[in-house]
This record gives C-alpha cells, sequence and structure tokens, in this order.
C-alpha cells in the first residue's frame, strides 16, 4: 500500500460498542480529517465509523465529463462506470487510473479492518469480516461526499449493504441530463438509499428512484 494514503480515521464510543458500522469516503483530492463533523454525527447516531482513505487523486468528472464538467465529456458511455469499478477492486477496468489491488477500496478496508480485530479484539471489529476475508457488506453502511458517494452507490449497487448514504453526489452525467449508465439499482433495494444533494444532480436519482422531499 501507498503510505501517503493511508490516513483513515476510526470512531468507536467506548462506553457503547456498536454493532453498525458506517465507512465514509471522501471526494476527489479530499480526506477523512476533511469530514469529521460527519463521522462524528454518525457516531452519535450510534455508529462506529470508519473515514476510508483510498485512491482519490484522480477525479472522475473531469475524466468523463459530468454535472460539474459538462463540456468536454468522454465519449465513453462506461468511463465513469469502469474508473470507479477499478477504485473499488483494484483490477484494470480503465486506462484513466492505476489503482493497484493493495491500493482499493475493497482491500484496505479488509486489511484494516482485520488489523483492528489484532490489535483490539475485545471491540469486536471481525464481525464485519466474512469467513473468507471479505467485507461482510450486510451489516456495513456505506457513505461519501461528491466523488466518495459515487463510490458508495457502486458498492450499494453491488452489494446489499445496510444502507447508502450519499452527500453531493454521484454526479456522473457525462451527457448533461443523462445519467451515466453504471448508475442502477442492484444488490440494496432503493428504500435503502439516502441522499442530500443540489438540483445540478438531481437527475442520478431519478435512476435509483429515490424522491424529492422538500
Amino acid at each position: 500500500m501507498n503510505p501517503q494514503l493511508n490516513h483513515h480515521y476510526v470512531w468507536l464510543d467506548p462506553s457503547q460498542p456498536s454493532p453498525k458500522l458506517l465507512v465514509f469516503m471522501a471526494g476527489a483530492g479530499a480526506r477523512p480529517a476533511n469530514f469529521l463533523l460527519v463521522q462524528e454525527e454518525a457516531v452519535r447516531l450510534g455508529y462506529r465509523v470508519i473515514g476510508l482513505m483510498y485512491q482519490n487523486n484522480v477525479e472522475v468528472v473531469g475524466v468523463c465529463g459530468g454535472s460539474a464538467n459538462p463540456v468536454g465529456h468522454s465519449l465513453d458511455p462506461d468511463c465513469s462506470g469502469n474508473m470507479r469499478l477499478e477504485i473499488l477492486d483494484g483490477i484494470d477496468h480503465s486506462s484513466a487510473v492505476n489503482v493497484t489491488r493493495a491500493n482499493s477500496i475493497e482491500n484496505r478496508l479488509v486489511k484494516l479492518l482485520a488489523y483492528l480485530d489484532n490489535q483490539f479484539p475485545e471491540e469486536g471489529w471481525s464481525r464485519f469480516l466474512e469467513k473468507d476475508g471479505t467485507p461482510r457488506w450486510s451489516q456495513i453502511a456505506v457513505s461519501g461526499q461528491s466523488q466518495g458517494s459515487g463510490q458508495a452507490a457502486l458498492i450499494g449497487k453491488l452489494h446489499h449493504v445496510n444502507r447508502v448514504v450519499m452527500f453531493s453526489g454521484p454526479p456522473d452525467a457525462r451527457v448533461p441530463d443523462v445519467t451515466d449508465p453504471w448508475i442502477e439499482i442492484g444488490e440494496t433495494p432503493a428504500a435503502k438509499y439516502f441522499a442530500l444533494f443540489h438540483d445540478a444532480i438531481s437527475s442520478s436519482w431519478a435512476s435509483v428512484r429515490i424522491s424529492r422531499r422538500s
């Protein structure tokens, strides 16, 4: 792993070790340290929290286009989906990013959970790992801001997670007002998605049937 990407934040209220875990991912170029109040609030609501640092140095909408960059979009309809998949699993899906398996979101989360379980066995971090060493997604809520919210949405598509909580994203609309094809409901039911977003990215949530509340 790249040591420069190891700035995770881990939160646990020792007075009431929660059986619920929230994994939060920051936006492009940001760090978990930029979102301490969000993580602190999740702890107050009864979660243990991991602010997961991942390889977010390449901005997806900067490469593929999107609501934040509507001019000069990529001609590849799968541009954002392939970039995000490689960031998640570390397998070569896209020429726009170079994420190794070691630096993938999946591996970094697994290694961190295993480390926490080894160092603090009494805190019960092993409950979030399957016997084969993969994340026990059904016990994990995933969240993020902007680019991080897109990674949370993708995880929710591929795995049945406890819930998906998205702030300001995902902004992946390669063609203005047309949601990128990877954004759709998959393994996690639509009722488990929650989002706070600006009108500029509201079209993404018609695809996952999140209703607007005023």
